[in-house]
């Protein structure tokens, strides 16, 4: 196990010089610096968590499966335990759905059918199979509808040998998985998915088509290829929120129903250690080498970007007890704190950072008012920083403008030493290098990226995993001499 601080620094780095009241330069010697962990998604993925955007969304597509199974004659007709269900290994998702009830099929089906939904499936899915299952009922009326066999092919109802390409599938379907009701669609969902998995976007995305939906940016619109109109009115506004309100309870459900996983105090120095043995070289050579090493394992605070308590439960295996926040609510908050109209009080909107106008109707879709609405748990960043010099690392999170309303304070401070991003890979650092550059804005960016040799405060590193040999992948010899 890596034992350092969180960010070690090298010795002639660890000392800051000042000038005083009286204009005299007063130099300090290892001077103690408060340690804050950012983290997103990334940290729960890392640590096992099947919670990537596609992970969920898979969710929802077996819950529409299921819910036409158990509503459309010509699936009922069907007998879905006629397939191998005992001792047969589906995906997680699907498991957790057959361990559930028929309401969240419904639930999983209506998301699938309103405005957001639909907007979410077409625009950042490249295939319309969800929506086929979304909307079964319409082709099994149209005989002549050029999916109708492709569909009841999926649903294991009939016994055709070839799936149209239009799936983005190969074309040949075993015989031996045909005709069997849920392991046929589950065997062809896995297939379809698993080729469109390069295309599938983030976390950040779900937030920026939020983001289209109110503020109808037309660099969103471009970037997602929206060309319709989008209602203003009451009643279409009143729909959007009851889609979004519908998501946060869906995305509760499946992140309660899959957090238990075991933690020993193994398996946490194990998983610390290994993010150090990751990143640090990256952090030492993108820090000019004024970073000597990179620890994540005792933060003083961490602001949690989650969910779940995994990230709480990694470091209580190791005793170590940071202070907590939870921005976007928690599947564990109190039940005296969650209000009454809501089951659960987790957060997903988007940040309206170029302060467009927008309807009154509409402000409950930013974070801001969200947290408020759903009573999240309050942070200020003002007393976390505490006056103190503090060192960032920002962990398994897009640094999407979304979050831009706690990522501008952190960044922006004086007291800022310096903050790492940590990337799995360049295309991250791409993404997360413009995204902050958009957040604090071009001066405070130049500024932060100074790196001037006297100036130790206010760096901001981008550092990038190392994934080792990639035997799937041809070796780059580009830069062999």
């Amino acid at each position: 196990m890596c034992k350092y601080k969180m960010i070690e620094y090298n010795d002639e780095l660890n000392c800051i010089s000042e000038l005083d009241d009286q204009g005299i330069i007063q130099t300090n010697y290892k001077v103690a610096v408060r340690k804050i962990l950012l983290i997103g998604n990334g940290f729960d993925i890392r640590a096992g968590l099947k919670s990537s955007f596609l992970d969920f969304f898979i969710f929802i597509t077996y819950g529409c499966a299921l819910y036409n199974y158990n509503n459309i004659e010509q699936f009922k007709l069907l007998n879905i335990q006629t397939t191998s269900l005992d001792g047969q290994t589906f995906p997680k998702q699907l498991q957790v759905l057959l361990n559930d009830n028929k309401k969240t099929y419904k639930d999983c089906h209506d998301f699938a059918n309103s405005y957001l939904g639909d907007l979410f499936f077409r625009h950042l899915f490249q295939t319309p199979f969800v929506g086929m299952l979304s909307k079964p009922e319409i082709l099994l009326k149209d005989e002549k509808n050029i999916y109708l066999n492709l569909l009841l092919t999926i649903y294991g109802i009939k016994k055709v040998p070839f799936v149209k390409d239009v799936l983005t599938i190969p074309d040949e379907i075993p015989t031996d998985k045909l005709g069997k009701g849920l392991e046929t669609f589950s065997f062809i969902t896995q297939r379809i998915f698993e080729n469109i998995k390069g295309d599938i976007k983030l976390w950040v995305d779900v937030e920026s088509v939020i983001e289209m939906i109110i503020t109808r940016s037309e660099d969103l619109k471009d970037k997602y290829n929206f060309k319709e109109d989008i209602k203003r009115d009451y009643s279409s506004s009143k729909s959007f929120l009851n889609g979004l309100e519908l998501f946060e309870i869906l995305l509760a459900k499946y992140l309660k129903s899959i957090k238990s996983i075991d933690i020993t105090e193994e398996k946490s120095n194990l998983f610390f250690e290994n993010i150090c043995d990751k990143f640090s070289q990256s952090a030492i050579t993108r820090s000019f080498k004024r970073v000597k090493n990179l620890d994540i394992s005792n933060p003083d605070v961490v602001i949690n970007y989650n969910y779940t308590d995994i990230a709480e439960r990694y470091f209580e295996a190791i005793g170590h007890k940071p202070e907590f926040f939870y921005v976007n609510g928690s599947l564990d908050a109190p039940k005296d704190l969650l209000p009454k109209e809501f089951c659960t009080n987790i957060v997903v909107g988007y940040t309206n950072s170029n302060n467009v106008k927008v309807n009154k109707e509409l402000f409950p879709f930013e974070k801001k008012s969200r947290r408020i609405i759903k009573n999240t748990q309050y942070i200020d960043i003002d007393k976390i920083i505490n006056k103190e010099r503090f060192d960032l690392v920002i962990m398994g999170h897009s640094c999407g403008i979304a979050d831009s309303d706690v990522f501008q304070k952190l960044l922006s401070s004086k007291y800022l030493k310096t903050a790492l991003v940590l990337c799995h890979s360049t295309d991250d650092l791409i993404s997360s290098f413009n995204n902050i550059r958009a957040m604090v804005g071009e001066e405070k960016f130049s500024e932060l990226m100074t790196f001037e040799k006297e100036k130790i405060t206010n760096n901001l590193y981008f550092v990038v995993e190392d994934l080792g040999e990639q035997t799937d992948k041809p070796k780059d010899n580009k830069c062999e001499e």
